[in-house]
C-alpha cells in the first residue's frame, strides 16, 4: 500500500492514514517533523499539516505539504516564479490581510522545477484593535513535479506572532529542515497523487 498509518499520528486523527517518515507518497517524498511537540492536524488527498507546541501562547507554528493539479505548462522557470508571486497577491480578505513582503527566488539551491518564496503578512482580525495586529510569516518551496509539470507541490512553514516580533531562530531551523527534506520520485503508476486518505476540505462561502 502506498499510504502507511503512523500509529501515533493516526491515533490523533482517528486512524487517518499518512505516510511514514521518508516514505514515497506517490511522486513526492518528505520527512514529517519529529518529536512529541508536533501534532498532525490535517490529512487529506491535497494537504498534510502539522502544528507545533511552541511553549509561547503568542506564537503559533506549523509546517505543511500541499499538492494540486495546475492548468498552465509554464515555458520557463521565470514564468513559474511569476505565477507563484501573483498567487500570493490574491487576497481572500483585504480588510484583514495586508501583504508586506512577497519574495520569490529561483536560486541555485533548489531544483530547476522549484522556486523558494518568503511572505510576510500583517493580520488584523476584524473587531480587534490595532495593537492586536499579528505578523504572519510563510516560507516555502513551490515545485512542479520533474516528470509531470502539471502537478504542483508546495512545502512550507509558517509562524504567527504579535508585531513586531520575529520568528525565533530555533523554529526557523525546524521549518528549514522540513523544506530541505522535500524530494521527488516517479509518477505514480496508478495515477493517484493523493497525500493521504480523504477529500480536501471545502471552503465555506
Amino acid at each position: 500500500m502506498k499510504k502507511i498509518c503512523l500509529a501515533r499520528a493516526c491515533a490523533l486523527l482517528l486512524a487517518v492514514c499518512v505516510p511514514a517518515a521518508g516514505e514515497d507518497l506517490g511522486g513526492v517524498i518528505i520527512a514529517p517533523p519529529d518529536g512529541d511537540d508536533w501534532t498532525l492536524v490535517q490529512a487529506n488527498s491535497q494537504s498534510l499539516v502539522w502544528m507545533k507546541r511552541t511553549g509561547d501562547p503568542d506564537i503559533t507554528f506549523g509546517v505543511a505539504l500541499l499538492t494540486r493539479p495546475i492548468a498552465t505548462d509554464f515555458a520557463t522557470r521565470s514564468d513559474f516564479a511569476d505565477w507563484v508571486r501573483r498567487a500570493a497577491e490574491t487576497n481572500p480578505d483585504p480588510d484583514r490581510f495586508h501583504l508586506l513582503k512577497n519574495d520569490v527566488l529561483a536560486g541555485q539551491d533548489v531544483e530547476d522545477n522549484c522556486v523558494r518564496y518568503h511572505r510576510v503578512i500583517e493580520d488584523r482580525p476584524a473587531g480587534e484593535g490595532p495593537d492586536t495586529a499579528r505578523r504572519l510569516e510563510v516560507t516555502g518551496v513551490a515545485c512542479r513535479h520533474p516528470e509531470e509539470p502539471m502537478r504542483y507541490f508546495d512545502a512550507q512553514y509558517s509562524g504567527r506572532m504579535p508585531l513586531p516580533a520575529q520568528l525565533p531562530q530555533a523554529l526557523t531551523e525546524e521549518g528549514t529542515s522540513f523544506l530541505d527534506s522535500l524530494g521527488f520520485s516517479g509518477v505514480p503508476e496508478d495515477g493517484d497523487w493523493s497525500l493521504a486518505e480523504g477529500e480536501p476540505a471545502r471552503t465555506q462561502r
